[in-house]
């Protein structure tokens, strides 16, 4: 529990860096599924088992020097492609679909699509994000869920 603790403290730090990062990269990304990024934490236990951060690595290697790391790495990486649900066809299909929009006054193709207000994309992003949750939940693998915590969730906004 120190642990996590240690890690999500971490994070909670340099959220507003992660977040940039983020809009820097898919500025228009309203499912928020496909950016992500392996972060390497060091944590030294004492020998009352407390643990101490000494290092967040931004790139951690992949090298594997013997069978056992091999083993945690390629578990790892399985787990980090099947959360983020990587489909190259649905590349495919965003880009279709979204070359037979319609244009601007065109008539023909269709009409126009209609603004969502303030409430109703906020009402979409939270069912989308609902959805992502019950995703991530069923298909984490050997991850554990640090944040949100239910019991402390309001400490970190």
């Amino acid at each position: 529990v120190g642990s996590e603790m240690c890690i999500r403290d971490s994070l909670c730090a340099v959220q507003p860096l992660l977040c940039h990062t983020y809009r820097t990269c898919q500025p228009y990304d309203d499912s928020n599924n496909k950016c992500f990024e392996i972060l390497g934490f060091d944590i030294l236990l004492d020998h009352k088992l407390k643990p101490w951060l000494l290092e967040v690595n931004h790139s951690p290697s992949f090298t594997t020097d013997t069978p056992f790391d091999h083993k945690i790495k390629l578990e790892l990486l399985t787990d980090v492609l099947r959360i983020v649900k990587l489909d190259p066809m649905k590349r495919v299909k965003y880009y279709q679909k979204k070359s037979e929009k319609p244009l601007i006054g065109d008539k023909e193709k269709g009409s126009l699509p209609q603004k969502m207000t303030k409430e109703e994309r906020e009402e979409r992003r939270k069912k989308k994000m609902a959805k992502r949750d019950k995703y991530e939940q069923e298909n984490r693998g050997g991850f554990t869920r640090i944040y949100p915590d239910n019991e402390d969730e309001k400490k970190y906004e």
